[in-house]
């Protein structure tokens, strides 16, 4: 498999465990949660009662500037962008998550996701908008998300 169907995979699986980190987990609790945090609302930092996850050891959330930290199933970091979306990333999120989980350290260690980013970018395959208030954060395109559909 190419580093570039490789990464795809990898994004992919990382914007679904973010995903669910937010609609499964963080909505189950907080309707809103991006907002919810930003109006004080809510703590930064917390664990769930066990009543709402009763399958799971624990679920803990850290929120922190324009994200959250939330250890469900897996370890997931992510940004907010504009009107509470998720499904952005940064080479440095994948990273952070490939190395922070030990099956995905066995599966995707070895790849170079700060220059397949440069070679996604340039294939049209994901973009970087700079949307306030995460400009940092890379989106899929369309065609990224195809291509990231066929890679799964």
């Amino acid at each position: 498999m190419s580093c570039e169907n490789r990464l795809l995979r990898l994004i992919r699986a990382y914007t679904v465990a973010v995903d669910g980190a937010v609609n499964v987990a963080l909505r189950r609790v907080f309707p809103e949660p991006f907002r919810a945090w930003e109006e004080r609302q809510i703590p930064s930092k917390g664990k769930f009662p066990k009543s709402k996850f009763p399958s799971y050891r624990s679920v803990t959330f850290h929120f922190r500037g324009h994200g959250c930290v939330v250890h469900w199933v897996n370890r997931v970091e992510f940004d907010f962008g504009p009107g509470g979306r998720h499904d952005g990333f940064t080479a440095y999120h994948l990273y952070r998550y490939v190395h922070l989980n030990k099956v995905l350290r066995r599966r995707f260690g070895d790849l170079d996701i700060y220059g397949g980013m440069t070679h996604l970018e340039q294939a049209g395959l994901i973009f970087q908008p700079a949307w306030e208030p995460t400009p940092f954060l890379f989106y899929l395109t369309d065609k990224g998300k195809e291509a990231a559909a066929k890679a799964f």
